[in-house]
């Protein structure tokens, strides 16, 4: 209840409409009418929450209402909180906390600043009376909690289409992204289709059957499928590597490559495989340069990942990447390898990974938390699926925060759900979708220059791989971390 509408608007507009507890403040002019709060914060209290002390806090003036808008993780207790509040001069201050099926509990904040608080029921009444008891003012404290665990990896329940084209029975299948577009290979046992996508989660599909008559080319390996930056490729038989560059893979062109043992890795425009004469000397190839190289010792020559593209802050030059394989031996590696457009490098030689080939490797973001309660997104490779050297196939997901020079176990809340199968041989996209604000979305006036409407949130799209009988998965799985579901603040 407002008693002197003039007097309150007069002063507030005189003041910031909205503060902040963790920013500097200018203290507005002591009056006997003030009943304005210049800051908000919570004790700190470590059986509660680490930096509990260090939560931001948003006080919107205008509006009467004092919120964190980062939420507390999932899970946090907010029944016994004590918070500070400071306010210029005032009369009362008093908290009044709903207890639901009972009266309404009121605590004296000037004379029992230390009690603790219950915000679990929902917003607290925050009751301001002036020193000249003229003016009264009513704040809602609301304290935030996450509903879901924010850094849960959420794969959806289920997964969220089959394999596009609707082609029954395939027994292969593999898909690449070129030129904004993605492209799905399957083989039937009785044709090859190339169904073409303009988004993952789109029903809306181009299906081209069959690419080529099937009796010619009954030796496609359909999971040697690449990607480059202008064509795409793929080995026929007798390791003849084929190009395609049109829009819809319709045509497929003879390169003159022959004997290619797989394709292991792209880079920019080429395509690089492994190849072994009939001397039994393993080389890298490249195309369309027509390069050639002696193999590196312990190099992967057939069952790599897909091949990721990053750089480094001091790097002049685009590097590729991918992980694990089965070396010229025979032998299992879990090593990623690196690629600067001139020289390959072993990053890492030992890890906790097991020794694996056909790994699922993709980019993405892991985010943390620092104790000024700021998240920071990192980037981060992620690495799970393949066959593992004790002949399983792998369930545990790991991440790498530099670029696959080291490796470790992601934490229980990225791992993978029981209804996702494990499988090996999948291919994984990350691709931004524009999500909207939902209706009644929080509003945060006091951290941001503009109200957010919308915002980018990075989706991982897994389409196929096998199962440990070697069938086909024939499903395309989504999943993103919750937090970036959240509406950001600016």
């Amino acid at each position: 209840m407002i008693k002197n509408s003039k007097i309150l608007s007069a002063l507030l507009g005189a003041s910031a409409l909205v503060v902040a507890c963790n920013s500097e403040y200018e203290p507005a002019i002591v009056t006997s009418e003030n009943v304005e709060v210049s800051a908000f914060s919570l004790t700190a209290d470590s059986k509660v929450l680490n930096n509990l002390d260090s939560v931001f806090f948003s006080i919107d003036l205008m509006n009467a209402r004092i919120f964190n808008a980062d939420s507390l993780p999932f899970g946090t207790k907010v029944d016994k909180l004590i918070p500070k509040i400071t306010t210029q001069s005032v009369a009362v201050a008093e908290l009044i906390v709903s207890r639901p099926g009972k009266a309404d509990t009121t605590y004296n904040y000037l004379t029992n600043a230390t009690d603790s608080i219950d915000f679990s029921n929902g917003p607290v009444r925050l009751r301001l009376v002036s020193q000249s008891g003229a003016v009264e003012r009513n704040y809602e404290i609301k304290v935030n909690v996450h509903k879901v665990k924010s850094d849960s990896l959420e794969w959806g329940g289920g997964a969220i289409a089959k394999l596009p084209g609707g082609v029954s029975g395939a027994k292969e299948s593999c898909t690449v992204e070129f030129g904004d577009k993605f492209y799905t290979l399957l083989n039937t046992g009785s044709s090859y289709s190339v169904v073409m996508q303009n988004h993952p989660a789109s029903a809306a599909v181009d299906v081209v059957s069959p690419i080529l008559p099937y009796n010619c080319l009954q030796g496609l390996e359909v999971n040697s499928l690449h990607a480059t930056s202008d064509a795409v490729y793929v080995l026929g038989p007798g390791g003849a590597l084929l190009k395609s560059s049109d829009d819809k893979l319709l045509t497929w062109d003879a390169t003159g490559c022959t004997g290619w043992h797989a394709i292991v890795a792209t880079y920019a425009d080429q395509v690089i495989g492994s190849r072994q004469d009939e001397s039994g000397k393993w080389t890298l190839e490249y195309y369309p340069s027509g390069k050639s190289q002696a193999l590196p010792a312990n190099f992967p020559v057939s069952g790599t990942s897909q091949t990721i593209s990053y750089r480094f802050e001091m790097s002049t030059s685009t590097n590729v990447l991918m992980a694990g394989g089965r070396d010229a031996a025979g032998k299992l590696t879990n090593s990623c390898w690196s690629y600067d457009g001139n020289n390959w490098a072993q990053l890492s030689k030992n890890n906790i990974i097991l020794p694996s080939e056909n790994i699922t490797l993709l980019p993405y973001f892991t985010v943390r938390t620092g104790a000024d309660w700021v998240s920071d997104r990192f980037a981060t490779l992620v690495a799970f699926g393949g066959v593992n050297s004790l002949g399983g196939v792998n369930r545990t997901v790991y991440i790498s925060y530099d670029f696959g020079i080291q490796w470790i176990k992601a934490g229980e809340l990225m791992q993978l759900p029981d209804y996702v199968p494990s499988a090996y041989g999948s291919q994984a996209f990350v691709v931004d979708e524009e999500l909207p604000v939902r209706a009644g979305a929080l509003f945060a006036p006091s951290r941001i220059t503009r109200p957010v409407t919308s915002w980018e949130c990075p989706y991982i799209y897994v389409y196929g791989g096998y199962l440990a009988d070697g069938t086909l998965s024939d499903n395309v799985w989504r999943a993103v971390i919750n937090r970036f579901t959240f509406k950001p603040i600016e």
